[in-house]
């Protein structure tokens, strides 16, 4: 699956498709990188590759349907039968799986936890076309061995484990970018400018609407202040 993602990179998209059917064979779990990547065909209108990865999908799932029709036939009563994969392993089985990577075999929990974290961080904030589908497909994997996955089976983990070390080592420029944004002056959300514009033409339109209809009333108080002021005086006189 890897090299599937490494030879798209080239553009070589055929052989990414070949390659990506090949790891659907050899596991069934590969399905969601044949989708995942027919997604991102499908956002770059690469239509062409939409229609070999489709094409790929429908493939394998008529292989594999023609599979379990075969191995149905060969069940007989009192076969050991699979206990099921949705056991909830939660962050612990994740943590499992990420072991599958050489390198964190003998690491400590805290270790792999901070290698997984920072591999997603560094695939996801780096953009380029093929890390988005790498930390597309990390995520989507690490979120689904949160509820399926049986503790027996953390050699789950080879489907996602190689794209580690790519993560981590564009880490430093994900977290960079991250720290610059946190502490960089944040423009006013545009709900709040356009509810600060309303209210400032609507205080305008009212404050002239009462200068409108104050202004008789003014005028009027003027005039009666005048004829008082000339009675006074003629009183005076």
């Amino acid at each position: 699956m890897t090299a599937s993602l490494g030879v798209n990179r080239l553009g070589r998209w055929r052989l990414s498709i070949l390659l990506g059917i090949l790891a659907c064979l050899i596991r069934e779990l590969a399905l969601p990188y044949i989708v995942a990547m027919a997604a991102f065909a499908l956002y770059e209108r690469r239509y062409r590759e939409l229609v070999g990865w489709t094409a790929g999908a429908v493939l394998f799932c008529a292989a594999y349907a023609w599979h379990l029709s075969i191995a149905s036939t060969l069940s007989r009563p009192g076969d050991h039968h699979s206990a099921g994969w949705l056991y909830f392993g939660g962050w612990p089985f994740v943590l499992e799986t990420a072991k599958r990577n050489v390198a964190l075999i003998h690491a400590p929990n805290v270790v792999i936890a901070a290698v997984v974290c920072l591999g997603i961080i560094g695939l996801a904030g780096y953009r380029d076309r093929l890390m988005s589908r790498a930390a597309l497909i990390l995520g989507g994997y690490i979120v689904s061995f949160l509820f399926i996955g049986r503790p027996d089976i953390p050699y789950w983990g080879l489907l996602y484990a190689p794209l580690l070390p790519i993560g981590v080592a564009l880490s430093p420029l994900a977290v960079r970018d991250l720290i610059a944004r946190s502490w960089a002056p944040r423009p006013a959300p545009r709900a709040l400018i356009a509810l600060e514009r309303i209210w400032r033409e609507t205080a305008a339109r009212v404050s002239a609407a009462l200068r409108n209809w104050a202004a008789p009333a003014l005028r009027r108080l003027r005039v009666f202040g005048n004829l008082g002021r000339v009675r006074a005086g003629r009183d005076l006189e």
